[in-house]
């Protein structure tokens, strides 16, 4: 898969929270070598509007993407502790 907006990862592991640095690294080079094809191929929640949630560093830290299937694309939309998750009013909108 080909992982959009990269810098956001790298922006909030290296700056903002650095002890979620390398599993975010970690959920990076899983996904980029991922061939999803459908959403049941994707280890991870469904949120809604082809939105996904992946628990980081032991559901400490969330991580909501769009995946574009037939592009072979993934945009991450969201990279936070589980509390800011939890703020969120509707995670379909992220």
């Amino acid at each position: 898969m080909e992982i959009l907006t990269k810098k956001r990862l790298r922006d909030y592991g290296n700056t903002q929270h650095p002890d979620v640095a390398q599993a975010l690294l970690e959920w990076f080079e899983m996904a980029e070598a991922a061939e999803w094809q459908t959403a049941a191929d994707v280890p991870a929640r469904y949120v809604g509007n082809n939105r996904y949630v992946f628990n980081i560093l032991g559901n400490r830290f969330r991580l909501i993407v769009r995946i574009f299937f037939p592009a072979y694309q993934v945009y991450i939309r969201f990279v936070g502790t589980h509390a800011e998750y939890d703020r969120i009013p509707d995670t379909s909108t992220v």
